[in-house]
């Protein structure tokens, strides 16, 4: 699937402030650019309406209406879009997706503009691209990298390249001294091994990172989680011989609470 890298222009799927539901920011109050676009194909996915290029941007307004605006947008309509959903409690601005790094260079430039007005930018991504990654990582307070395990796609095709980049971003995350976060998504107990190795895999350059955390998510549904208590503590346990406390297993708790 190919995606433009349009530059000073961009495809959005959605602008809108909620709760981040993911991660050591649970809870948080972010206004979130959702890009429009995706490379991958993940059995979980629950923006299934983000992964192609949309004609239409749904952006909320202080509000809570909603408005439709053509595809590609701006750099000054996504920036001054994010502005009017300021709000006091505000954490930071969310580049999610779909995936932000099939349009690398739109994002340098909104990420650059949301910074010259004071805003900390929190990026999360799949990590297909440490190139494209490299592009954008000096303009981010924060880089969830979504680390996908091989039964998370529904082909082998592709999956040693991809993973492969994924732990080269994660270590440029950590040397490049931006706050890094390992999200890990569980669909069950026979996950283990897998969530084991990449630990290993990840531990030479994250285990003494000072600002690094591994969090595992088990698949959510809005009424809950089908992982039990015990099951994620063997996970959080092997996470946490390397990791110690930095280990943490977070649900989707925006499911849990309804919110976008």
């Amino acid at each position: 699937m190919e995606f433009l890298r349009l530059g000073p222009k961009g495809y959005v799927a959605e602008i809108f402030s909620s709760f981040q539901g993911e991660g050591p920011y649970v809870g948080r109050r972010q206004i979130f650019v959702r890009f429009a676009g995706c490379n991958l194909n993940c059995v979980y996915c629950d923006t299934p309406y983000a992964k192609e290029h949309t004609k239409l941007c749904s952006i909320e307004f202080h509000s809570g209406e909603r408005r439709e605006v053509k595809n590609p947008l701006s750099v000054t309509q996504v920036a001054d879009s994010v502005r009017r959903l300021l709000t006091p409690d505000v954490h930071s601005v969310s580049f999610t997706g779909g995936e932000p790094l099939l349009q690398d260079a739109f994002v340098v430039a909104v990420a650059k503009s949301l910074r010259e007005r004071g805003l900390s930018t929190y990026l999360e991504t799949n990590g297909f691209s440490a190139e494209r990654l490299s592009n954008v990582i000096k303009l981010f307070d924060f880089a969830a990298i979504d680390v996908k395990l091989r039964e998370h796609l529904p082909s082998d095709e592709g999956y040693e390249n991809l993973y492969e980049n994924e732990l080269k971003c994660v270590r440029i995350a950590i040397e490049s001294g931006v706050e890094t976060i390992v999200k890990v998504v569980v669909l069950g107990k026979g996950d283990l091994g897998d969530v084991k190795k990449l630990c290993e895999d990840i531990s030479e350059f994250a285990t003494a990172a000072p600002n690094f955390y591994f969090v595992i998510q088990p698949v959510t549904s809005p009424n809950g989680i089908k992982l039990s208590a015990s099951d994620l503590y063997g996970f959080s346990e092997a996470a946490g011989e390397f990791f110690k406390d930095r280990v943490m297993a977070i649900p989707q708790v925006h499911k849990l609470l309804k919110a976008p």
